[in-house]
C-alpha cells in the first residue's frame, strides 16, 4: 500500500511518501496454491513533473514499467496543469489497456491513484485521476474518475493518499480536542516535519499490528509559489568503495 501527506501552508505545500508496495501472488506449498503476500521495498511514489508533484497509489507496474518510470518518461509536453493532466490520463490509459495483469483484478477494485499537486493561478490544487477496475468485463475494462479538491480560503490544511485511516483518525482526534495548531500558521519546514512525523509514526506502531502496508525510506519535496518543485528527500542509488567500505 502507500501513505502520502500532502500539507498546505501559507508558506507552500509540503510532500511525503513512503516507498513499500505490497503485492500478491500464488505459490505452491506441499502440492496446493497457496496465496501469498509480500512487499517490495524502496518503490518510489513521488516525481517532478514541471513544478507538480506526482504521486500515486494503487498498483506500482504497469506493462512492464513501475508508474514513476511511466511518469518520469514524459517530458516532451508542455507541462501546463491542462496539459499534464490529459498527458497523464491517456498515458495511464494507455499503459493500463496493455497490462496483462489488468483483466485478472476483481471487478470494480482500486487499480490505481494518481495525484497531481502544485499551484494554480496562485492557489494550491490536488487533483486525482482514480482507475477502477469496471465491474461488468462485457462494457470496458476499467473506469476513469477525475475530480479536483478546491480549497476555500485560507486554503490550507492537509490531504491524504492510500493507506491513510489510522492517520486521519489521529489528525481528526487532535483537532477535536484543539490539540492541533490551525496550518495558516504552520511554517513550510513544520509542516514537511508534521507530514514526516505521521508517516514515522505509523510506521513503528505497526510493529505492533496484525500488518503492514507503510515503510522506510521517506520521500518528501516541497512547492512553493516563488521556486516552485524542490526535492528535499530523494532516494538515490549509492555506489559502494571497496577499498574504504564507505557509502556516499
Amino acid at each position: 500500500m502507500t501513505l502520502v501527506l500532502i500539507v498546505r501552508t501559507i508558506e507552500g505545500i509540503a510532500v511525503v511518501t513512503d516507498t513499500l508496495t505490497t503485492a500478491n501472488t500464488t505459490l505452491e506449498i506441499y502440492g496446493e496454491e497457496r496465496p501469498v503476500e509480500y512487499h517490495l521495498y524502496s518503490r518510489r511514489k513521488l516525481s517532478k513533473v514541471g513544478n507538480y508533484a506526482i504521486v500515486h497509489a494503487g498498483l506500482s507496474f504497469l506493462n512492464g514499467k513501475t508508474v514513476n518510470q511511466i511518469v518520469d518518461r514524459l517530458t516532451s509536453y508542455d507541462k501546463s496543469i491542462k496539459n499534464t493532466i490529459e498527458t497523464l490520463k491517456d498515458k495511464f490509459v494507455e499503459e493500463m489497456g496493455k497490462d496483462p495483469i489488468v483483466p485478472k483484478m476483481p471487478n470494480d477494485s482500486l487499480l490505481l491513484s494518481v495525484g497531481i499537486i502544485g499551484y494554480h493561478e496562485k492557489k494550491p490544487f490536488v487533483y486525482r485521476i482514480v482507475f477502477f477496475r469496471s465491474k461488468k468485463d462485457e462494457d470496458q475494462l476499467f473506469d476513469v474518475i477525475e475530480t479536483k479538491d478546491s480549497f476555500d480560503p485560507p486554503f490550507y490544511g492537509i490531504d491524504y493518499f492510500g493507506d491513510y485511516d489510522f492517520i486521519q483518525l489521529v489528525i481528526r482526534a487532535a483537532k477535536k480536542e484543539n490539540l492541533l495548531k490551525p496550518f495558516d500558521i504552520l511554517t513550510l519546514n513544520e509542516a514537511l516535519k508534521l507530514a514526516r512525523t505521521l508517516i514515522r509514526f505509523l510506521i513503528e506502531f505497526q510493529k505492533y499490528m496484525v500488518q503492514f502496508t507503510v515503510a522506510y525510506p521517506i520521500e518528501s519535496c516541497i512547492i512553493t509559489l516563488e521556486e516552485g518543485f524542490q526535492w528535499v528527500d530523494k532516494m538515490e542509488l549509492k555506489k559502494f568503495h571497496y577499498t574504504d567500505h564507505s557509502v556516499d
